[in-house]
């Protein structure tokens, strides 16, 4: 097994992740959803949480963690596809 120093540069994983304008803008997108569904969707994207581990953490019942998830998956969803017909990211379409 190679040590990842011994790699060639260009199969090193790269030291900062490169600037992506669709990831700001979905940053953005998820900053507008209502509080109930970005505190879900922040539980489980950002510190990968279970629902059950969600559920218990926010106090809720798991089928709500479920709702307010599938709500707002459903939202970005819908903005990220009228972002792509309009061509704007920012939401303003």
């Amino acid at each position: 097994r190679r040590e990842a120093s011994c790699m060639p540069d260009q199969y090193a994983a790269p030291r900062e992740a490169p600037e992506d304008p669709r990831l700001d803008a979905m940053r953005l997108a998820i900053t507008r959803l209502p509080e109930t569904q970005r505190e879900v969707i922040e539980l489980r994207l950002g510190d990968d949480l279970t629902y059950a581990e969600i559920a218990e953490a926010m106090g809720l019942p798991i089928g709500t963690v479920r709702s307010r998830l599938h709500h707002a998956v459903a939202a970005l969803r819908k903005w990220a596809f009228e972002a792509v017909v309009t061509g704007r990211l920012d939401g303003s379409g």
